[in-house]
């Protein structure tokens, strides 16, 4: 694996979406004096290409090839385009969008799910996140995923800020629940 290229994300990571001081209220609703903006990385095309990259490396590592990734909107939306994308080589890739909550209108309402319909898909499905803290949005993703009939085979997220999120998903889920970074790496 490229170390170097973990490195440039890490130094990524750091520069674009580490913020550190003052009192930040975090999406589980608890305060911290260190937040991570990932949009600084995902919503750079540079520093996504270079986070994509990586993500692949990793999975290729471990021998994991999903036909499918879902994210958690909206941190996890450009996070799994840019996935299906950069893996595209190993396979037609589909993408699913995890809504906050479910739609009250259109073609897909009742739905949280945006995307091929479970029993159109084939393969694995990994749900990507950008940051976890107690898991709180990964685990309402997860539930409309299983609710709608999807199986997801693991949970992915750009960094894990350690407060508990892979041990709750897990518990919960039954599926494992990897990071690329903890927070404890960047700080």
């Amino acid at each position: 694996m490229d170390h170097q290229l973990k490195e440039k994300v890490r130094e990524a990571l750091l520069q674009r979406c580490l913020k550190k001081g003052g009192n930040f209220k975090l999406a589980s609703g608890k305060e911290s004096n260190v937040y991570v903006d990932s949009k600084g990385i995902t919503l750079h095309a540079p520093s996504l290409k270079i986070l994509s990259e990586y993500f692949w490396q990793v999975w290729n590592s471990l021998h994991v090839n999903p036909s499918s990734i879902a994210g958690v909107s909206v941190g996890g939306d450009p996070l799994a385009t840019a996935l299906a994308l950069e893996g595209m080589g190993s396979g037609e890739k589909n993408i699913l969008l995890v809504r906050k909550e479910k739609k009250d209108h259109g073609g897909t309402q009742g739905r949280a799910v945006e995307g091929l319909k479970a029993s159109d898909l084939k393969g694995s499905l990994f749900l990507v996140e950008d940051v976890m803290s107690t898991g709180g949005s990964s685990a309402k993703a997860l539930r409309f995923l299983k609710d709608e009939g999807y199986k997801v085979d693991a949970a992915w997220v750009i960094l894990d800020r350690e407060m508990g999120a892979k041990e709750i998903l897990e518990k919960e889920f039954g599926i494992p629940v990897h990071s690329l970074f903890k927070l404890s790496d960047l700080i």
